[in-house]
């Protein structure tokens, strides 16, 4: 038999609708939007971060995943209309 627990989930959204924090008992992760309503950050619960910047034509996307340890990892993707491609 397992260890059963019971875990509360909410979500809060803050006015703008620019950041959702999600909580799993003690554990919450938090997501960030820009004016665009894309996705930007997320934060999780130790500490890690995927991060996203976005051009300002909306061809090409940097994303970043930075553990909280260890080494990050940057990828960018490009799109020209038909399939999207990283480099």
């Amino acid at each position: 038999m397992g260890i059963r627990q019971q875990v509360t989930h909410t979500m809060t959204v803050d006015e703008a609708g620019n950041r959702q924090t999600e909580n799993f008992g003690a554990e919450a992760i938090d997501y960030r939007y820009d004016a665009d309503n894309r996705l930007t950050e997320v934060i999780f619960a130790d500490g890690s971060q995927l991060q996203r910047a976005f051009d300002p034509v909306g061809r090409c996307v940097q994303e970043a995943w930075i553990p909280a340890s260890g080494p990050s990892v940057v990828r960018r993707w490009y799109f020209d209309g038909v399939s999207p491609r990283w480099r």
